[in-house]
């Protein structure tokens, strides 16, 4: 038995008073305080005192055996909270009582421990102790004796005060939590936990065998003696400098305002101050007094806080409601209703969800009509789930990051390490709709003047509400590539939803809860070493903004011109080889083609009348006898359109 010596440890005798003598309860009934208690935000009077270690607030709920804090819903002070039985020995005694000498000695404590409280007064203490308890199982050859007591001014401000008797904390774990002799197994835990996920504190040591030296612990410079502040002394509101409700804040696309976490009492100026969202916001944690409404990354209405820390502790404020109005405007932003259509409706294709996998590759998909990529004529792509589409079946390029600007292909609106095995599309389609390359045709003549064409085929890919590798779906993205061309331009068109860019790592690449890490990359590349762009942002944090970046002046919008060829037909590949009958045939029709085809000037009625003869006669004639091989008739009739 260790002996305990006051100098140097808390022993019994230091207790506060307590047991029979003192009038105190023994049953484990809720009490009624005659003063309310500062939990936190809120002012509590009930109590419900237990064997196992804990004051609990509501008795509606109860955990069976020590966990470790936070726990949502329950709000607990837990000197020691292990499975104790006192059924075979020990007791458990508690009141209330506001004795002038316990109050001075209770604030005299406090005081010389806090002493940026040096004004504390204490109106009411209430007392606990557990006196020699045994474990469930025991046979008395182990007990615990342990004391609490909150201190409060009449509800303003409130403290906890744990004392461990030195010597006397024998064991750590009930034989019912996998115990053995009253070690090991799930142990002791102390501490206090506010039930919102946020505001707790565990003592070091808990669930872990050293939990058993408690009593020879401290914060506060006397071994066996932990004294934690529950009550607010700092008092936390947010405001805003175009608004002065503090409860619920309307908030525009495109709004620009300033949120600040006002502090009263004015606390020391080397505190730090923190956000956080519950919902409907992306970046959490950011630091500093003010914040500009920006900042948030709003993609939702939702809940906002702030805390400050002050002297080890945290003071938050109560939640406000951010309304988001009109939370993107077209003249702002691209929204995610400009998308071009996508989805089930439009009978898109899909990838399929990889089971056991983080990636995958569609089907190869063969174009209607070739895609130009600068000097290649594409008709086959690939499209990933991470964010990439490519034109060779490369399982590897899309789970790496590190690529040859000499070989490797892609057009990469958002390439991350994407997981779609539990929330998200990627919904993909090739379509010839003429309200859609109508649209397609604007928007490019708009941004590229010179193109003066059609487009007549287009590919719509949309990574919808996507989320990070492994398996996070808090934070999702939206984006569109779109794929656009004559046969001879092509375009590349990236849209990006406003507030639907809320993540940029994955954790395949090294990202916390979404950001840092090797983040995301959006651009293009030919794999020729010359033809390449990557848009601003792409492997920094500021990648997050993409949605509100853009080439041709609209917050979410990159176009890019990936493909011009000549527009000289290219007569003498028009067909296959042809023998027998039709190779004179063939001649002729290469010969015209030339002729009047590739005449470089601009098409004239005279210009217009020969070339209808020529498909009329000359490779009517040629399909009569081969049997339009490759298509002759339709790429004829193409280079036509394109020149007159």
């Amino acid at each position: 038995m260790k002996e305990c010596q006051q100098e140097l440890y808390t022993c019994e005798s230091e207790f506060y008073p307590f047991g029979y003598s003192q009038n105190d309860y023994s049953t484990t009934d809720t009490f009624h305080l005659s003063e309310n208690v500062t939990f936190y935000d809120e002012r509590k009077s009930n109590f419900r005192v237990t064997t196992t270690g804990l004051l609990q607030f509501d008795d509606k709920f109860r955990i069976l055996s020590p966990q470790l804090f936070p726990i949502r819903r329950y709000k607990y002070i837990a000197p020691y909270w292990a499975n104790a039985d006192t059924s075979r020995c020990g007791q458990l005694f508690y009141r209330q009582t506001n004795d002038p000498d316990l109050l001075d000695r209770a604030a005299s404590e406090i005081r010389a421990a806090f002493p940026v409280h040096e004004d504390f007064e204490i109106t009411n203490l209430f007392i606990v102790t557990w006196d020699e308890v045994g474990y469930i199982g025991s046979q008395n050859d182990k007990t615990n004796t342990f004391q609490c007591i909150i201190a409060t001014n009449k509800g303003l401000e409130s403290f906890v005060i744990f004392l461990y008797a030195h010597g006397k904390i024998q064991w750590t774990t009930a034989n019912r939590d996998g115990g053995v002799d009253g070690l090991g197994g799930n142990e002791a835990v102390a501490g206090i936990n506010a039930g919102d996920g946020v505001n707790h504190f565990t003592i070091p040591g808990s669930s872990t065998p050293d939990i058993i030296n408690i009593d020879e612990t401290s914060n506060v410079g006397t071994p066996g003696v932990w004294m934690l502040q529950i009550g607010k002394r700092y008092f936390v509101a947010v405001t805003s400098d175009n608004d002065k409700n503090n409860i619920v804040f309307e908030y525009h696309a495109g709004s620009d305002f300033t949120l600040t976490c006002m502090v009263t009492p004015t606390p020391p100026s080397d505190s730090e101050f923190r956000w956080s969202c519950s919902t409907g916001c992306v970046v959490d944690g950011k630091i500093g007094q003010t914040i500009n409404i920006t900042e948030l990354r709003l993609t939702d209405s939702g809940d906002v806080n702030c805390s400050v820390f002050v002297d080890g502790f945290e003071y938050t404020s109560k939640p406000i409601e951010l309304r988001v109005i009109d939370r993107c405007q077209p003249e702002l932003c691209t929204c995610e209703s400009e998308f071009y259509p996508f989805g089930y409706f439009e009978n898109d294709d899909r990838l399929l969800r990889p089971a056991g996998f983080s990636s995958d590759i569609s089907p190869s998909i063969d174009l209607s009509e070739n895609f130009t990529f600068f000097d290649e004529r594409i008709s086959r792509i690939y499209v990933s789930d991470n964010g990439i589409i490519h034109f060779e079946l490369d399982h590897s390029l899309v789970n790496r990051r590190v690529f040859s600007i000499n070989s490797d292909k892609f057009i990469a609106p958002f390439w991350i390490d994407i997981d779609i095995r539990g929330n998200g599309q990627v919904f993909y389609r090739q379509t010839s709709d003429p309200d859609l390359l109508d649209r397609a045709t604007n928007e490019i003549r708009k941004a590229f003047p010179m193109y003066s064409s059609n487009i007549t085929h287009l590919f719509i890919a949309t990574w919808d509400a996507v989320g990070y590798y492994s398996m996070h779906y808090d934070k999702l993205n939206t984006f569109q590539c779109v794929l656009a061309g004559d046969g001879y331009e092509s375009f590349v068109i990236f849209l990006y939803a406003f507030g639907r860019i809320q993540w940029t790592t994955g954790d395949m690449f090294g990202g916390i809860n979404g950001f840092g890490g090797d983040e995301a990359i959006a651009g293009i590349n030919a794999g020729d070493g010359v033809n390449n762009f990557t848009i601003a942002g792409s492997s920094t944090p500021d990648i997050i903004y993409i949605d509100e970046t853009s080439n041709v002046g609209i917050p979410g919008v990159w176009m890019f011109q990936v493909g011009k060829r000549n527009d000289k037909m290219d007569c003498k590949n028009l067909v296959k080889r042809c023998t027998g009958k039709c190779k004179r045939q063939y001649k002729q029709v290469r010969r015209s083609c030339k002729k009047i085809l590739n005449r470089g000037s601009v098409c004239s009625g005279s210009c217009t009348a020969a070339v209808k003869k020529f498909l009329k006669d000359e490779v009517g004639n040629l399909i009569w006898h081969c049997g339009n091989p490759k298509g002759i008739l339709r790429k004829i009739r193409n280079a036509y359109d394109k020149k007159c």
